[in-house]
């Protein structure tokens, strides 16, 4: 937060303030800004520790509100386009589906098996690998805490078998199973319309969020300036 306000004391006013709190980085500002009153404080600087101001907290504080809201709406629209994008992606994917003959679906399902029999395959290495390694770092350590070491090293190598010990069970996975035919067009189809379904369901959330945000900043405006002036 200090990068947003401009420090005016010298080092010598900086040491006559040593014997104060320290001020927070909103406070700070307010300090270093005299002309800063309860009115810019609030609407320029406290608001920027709301999550609906997050895309405004590290710029400058002399933005305008149309600046302010393009930031909002440009932060906002990233998210937007995102999405579109994911479901365009995932329409297409689908309606491509939709469209294949039972030979087509024939000739993904082959392409599915032989990539489940390759992740297997590796699954299977890596489990024969990583479990030969962990099991002679977990040698090593047992010989450390049964010797003479300090016992602050003793800890550390105890710490160590227990981080082998969550992961033990990991490097013991089952395969990944093989669908039939019918099975893998079910899922691959139910797949792509959820995530179709996600992504709809972000885009509006993103929208709404946008929308909230400038509704709020501007009702804090309203507020705050009849209040003040």
């Amino acid at each position: 937060m200090r990068k947003l306000g401009k420090f005016s004391r010298s080092w010598e006013e900086n040491e006559a303030f040593s014997g104060y709190n320290m001020p927070t980085g909103y406070t700070q500002i307010l300090d270093d800004n005299p002309e800063m009153g309860a009115s810019k404080w609030l609407r320029e600087v406290l608001i920027r520790n709301l999550g609906l101001c997050s895309q405004i907290r590290d710029e400058p504080l002399n933005l305008s509100e149309v600046e302010i809201e393009k930031k909002i709406r440009s932060a906002a629209y990233e998210d937007v386009n995102f999405h579109k994008k994911e479901i365009k992606v995932s329409r297409s994917e689908l309606s491509r589906l939709r469209r294949l003959s039972e030979r087509r679906w024939g000739n993904e399902y082959v392409k599915y098996r032989v990539d489940v029999i390759k992740r297997n395959e590796i699954l299977r290495k890596n489990h024969v690998e990583f479990n030969e390694r962990h099991q002679a770092v977990r040698r090593d350590l047992e010989k450390i805490i049964s010797s003479e070491a300090a016992e602050i090293t003793k800890s550390v190598a105890k710490f160590g078998l227990q981080q082998l010990d969550i992961t033990k069970d990991d490097y013991g996975s089952s395969p990944e199973p093989l669908l039939t035919i019918c099975q893998f067009k079910q899922k691959k189809t139910k797949d792509l319309i959820r995530g179709v379904n996600y992504h709809e369901e972000e885009l509006r959330h993103s929208v709404e969020l946008m929308n909230e945000r400038i509704d709020a900043r501007r009702q804090i405006r309203k507020d705050v300036s009849s209040i003040l002036g």
